[in-house]
C-alpha cells in the first residue's frame, strides 16, 4: 500500500506538519518531495513528520528525507520526526549517518523543540500530558539527538514499585512498549479466583482454567491470536479476543507455575507475532514473568463445602459476560 500524506497545522508560524501513514511503495520519495517543496514555498523552515502511523519505508524515501534535511539546515531550518518505529529508525540512521535527525515521542515535543532558540534545552511537554508517559524524574537513556537509545529497566521497575494497582501500570507500560518498538497498545488481565478479568473492566473476563488459560500456561511464551483460535475456545473467550483486537498474548506466570494473568499486546505489525525477532519475544516473555511477581494474587480461599454451597454453585448463572 502506498504511503498516504496528510498535512496538519503545527504550532508555529514557520512550522509545517506532515503525517505519513501506510507502508511503502515505489514513487513515495517523489510524493514526499512534492509535499515538502510546497511547505517550504509557503514559508516553512521547520518541518515535522509524524511517522506514528507509518509501518515501513524505502531507502529511496530515507534518502529523500536526508536531502530535504540538508536543504533545510542550509537555510537555518530543520526536519524532525515523531514516533518512528524501529524499522524506520534503522532506515533513518543508515541514510542520515552523522546528519542531524532528531526524533520525538509526540508532536507537541517536536513543536517545542523547533520553537526553542538554538542552544536551549527542549521543553519537556510529555510531563504535562497526564499519564501519557512515565514521570519525568524516571531515568531514560537517550542519545545526542534526544532520541531514546536504551530503555532503562528502572522505568518498568519503578512503575511496579510505586503502586500495586495494575490500572496505574497501563500507561507507563504502554509508553515502554512504544519506545522500544515492542507494541502500540497493551491490556492487562489479572486473576480473580477462577476468572481472568480485564483490569478496569470486570465485565470482560474468561475462565482461568479454560482453553485459553490452559494454552497460555502450557506454552509459557508469547502466542499469536491465530495460534489460539480453535474449536476449544468458549463463547466468552472468543468474544473477549474479538473485543481486545490484539494480536499477541503474553502469559503472566509466577515462580510456582501459576497463571496470574495475561498481557494482550497490539503490535500493529504486518504478520503480528511472526514479525517479532527472537530477542523481542524473549523481552515480552520476561515482562510477563516480571509482572507476575508484582501482580496482586487475586486467589480466593475456597469456603468449607456444604450442601447449601453446592446447590448455590449449581444454580449460579454463568458470570462471564462480554
Amino acid at each position: 500500500m502506498a504511503i498516504a500524506f496528510e498535512h496538519f497545522d503545527a504550532a508555529g508560524e514557520t512550522l509545517a506538519g506532515l503525517r505519513l501513514g501506510g507502508t511503502v511503495s515505489s514513487g513515495d520519495h517523489r510524493d514526499f518531495a512534492a509535499h515538502a517543496n510546497r511547505a517550504v514555498e509557503a514559508g516553512a523552515t521547520g518541518l515535522i513528520l509524524d511517522l506514528s502511523g507509518l509501518g515501513s519505508m524505502s531507502e529511496d524515501l530515507a534518502g529523500e528525507l536526508a536531502s530535504c534535511q540538508r536543504r533545510l539546515l542550509d537555510h537555518d531550518g530543520e526536519l524532525v520526526f515523531v514516533d518512528p518505529n524501529v524499522v524506520i529508525g534503522w532506515f533513518l540512521d543508515k541514510r542520515f549517518g552523522p546528519l542531524a535527525h532528531r526524533c520525538f515521542d509526540t508532536v507537541p515535543e517536536a513543536e517545542a523543540a523547533l520553537a526553542a532558540p538554538p542552544g536551549t534545552e527542549p521543553i519537556d511537554t510529555a510531563a504535562a500530558e497526564e499519564a501519557s508517559e512515565p514521570p519525568a524524574d524516571w531515568v531514560v537513556n537517550v542519545n545526542e539527538s534526544g532520541r531514546p537509545d536504551r530503555f532503562s529497566f528502572a522505568v518498568v521497575q519503578q512503575t511496579l514499585l510505586r503502586t500495586a494497582d495494575p490500572q496505574q501500570w497501563l500507561e507507563p507500560l504502554r509508553g515502554m512498549l512504544r519506545r522500544t518498538g515492542l507494541g502500540r497498545d497493551l491490556l492487562i488481565c489479572r486473576r480473580e479466583g477462577e476468572r481472568l478479568e480485564l483490569v478496569g473492566r470486570r465485565d470482560y473476563a474468561f475462565p482461568a482454567n479454560g482453553w485459553l488459560g490452559s494454552l497460555l500456561l502450557s506454552a509459557d511464551c508469547p502466542l499469536g491470536v491465530p495460534e489460539i483460535a480453535g474449536d476449544g475456545l468458549s463463547l466468552p473467550e472468543k468474544a473477549f479476543l474479538k473485543w481486545c483486537d490484539t494480536d499477541v498474548v503474553v502469559p503472566v506466570i509466577d515462580g510456582t507455575s501459576r497463571l496470574r494473568g495475561a498481557l494482550f499486546v497490539k503490535s500493529d505489525r504486518d504478520g503480528g507475532l511472526y514479525s517479532y525477532r527472537s530477542g523481542e519475544l524473549l523481552s515480552l516473555a520476561l515482562l510477563g514473568r516480571l509482572l507476575a511477581e508484582y501482580l496482586p494474587s487475586g486467589e480466593t480461599v475456597p469456603a468449607p463445602h456444604s450442601v447449601e454451597a453446592a446447590i448455590a454453585e449449581l444454580l449460579e448463572p454463568e458470570a462471564l459476560t462480554v
